[in-house]
């Protein structure tokens, strides 16, 4: 924070990934290949899938009875509206927490946090 052509830049992009992110269909696609591959991979440890009935069988209907990285079915209805929606509902300044740390004033840090917080 000390370098403030670095701070200025920094405080740029963090601004435009909270209100302007792009979900490009390339990076979509193989971030959703991945979730895949690793849902996959889990369901061939026998202390996974141990674990995955212990909680449904605990757990029943509460959200805790499902696996924490979804399943194949739910994965592949994830679509990029629905990565849109949930970023717009949620990727709001009023859900925003802004921590700041180092050798900045209480101004500063107010003005940073306002910059950040813009739509």
């Amino acid at each position: 924070l000390l370098d403030n052509e670095v701070l200025e830049a920094n405080i740029h992009l963090f601004n435009e990934i909270l209100t302007q992110a792009h979900f490009p269909k390339e990076v979509y696609e193989r971030v959703k290949k991945q979730m895949i591959a690793s849902i996959q991979e889990r369901q061939q440890s026998p202390g996974s899938v141990a674990d995955d009935a212990m909680f449904a069988y605990v757990f029943n209907h509460h959200p805790y009875a499902h696996p924490v990285m979804g399943e194949v079915k739910n994965i592949n209805q994830i679509t990029e509206k629905d990565l849109q929606d949930f970023y717009h509902q949620f990727y709001v300044a009023k859900n925003a927490t802004i921590v700041l740390v180092g050798a900045i004033d209480v101004d500063e840090a107010k003005r940073i946090s306002e910059v950040i917080s813009q739509r």
